[in-house]
């Protein structure tokens, strides 16, 4: 399928976002082939039809000092800037319990005004509990037609 036909496979897929249903669609193909190229498009269409779009890269695992977490700062970074605009009730909705550990992770969570309250994350659940955490946030995020791209996915940590 070429890449006119692959984003009229997308948008129908991303106009299902608007009948409240969701999914996941993975993009595959040679280096060059055009997957960014196809993604950033979708991106701009999805955006012109009114849905939030998120973007992620993530980095080469070969590139050293990579924190955790590294493709998805940007989305963390327009949750704490929701929660910054919205206030204490958007806070509480997006991050909740969740927020003291994600906020270990990102920069911009840990800088929200106010206290992380709640108890402290254990220790021993470790990654298995902060994908987890972050993946509640996601949907709490999606509350509205959203689109996550993350483009490649296969440097993901």
């Amino acid at each position: 399928m070429g890449r006119a036909g692959t984003l009229g496979l997308l948008e129908r897929y991303a106009a299902r976002l608007d009948q409240g249903k969701g999914g996941i669609v993975f993009l595959g193909g040679e280096s060059g082939a055009g997957k960014t190229r196809v993604a950033v498009e979708l991106g701009t269409r999805a955006v012109k039809a009114g849905r939030r779009v998120l973007t992620a890269v993530c980095p080469d695992p070969h590139g050293r000092g990579q924190a955790l977490l590294a493709a998805i700062q940007p989305v963390l970074d327009t949750v704490a800037d929701r929660c910054r605009e919205m206030g204490e009730t958007e806070t509480a909705r997006l991050l909740g319990p969740r927020r003291e550990l994600l906020a270990r992770h990102a920069p911009s969570i840990a800088d929200l005004p106010g206290s992380c309250a709640g108890e402290p994350p254990e220790p021993t659940r470790g990654r298995a509990q902060l994908f987890g955490e972050l993946l509640e946030t996601l949907k709490a995020l999606a509350s509205e037609p959203t689109i996550l791209i993350i483009d490649d996915g296969h440097w993901a940590d």
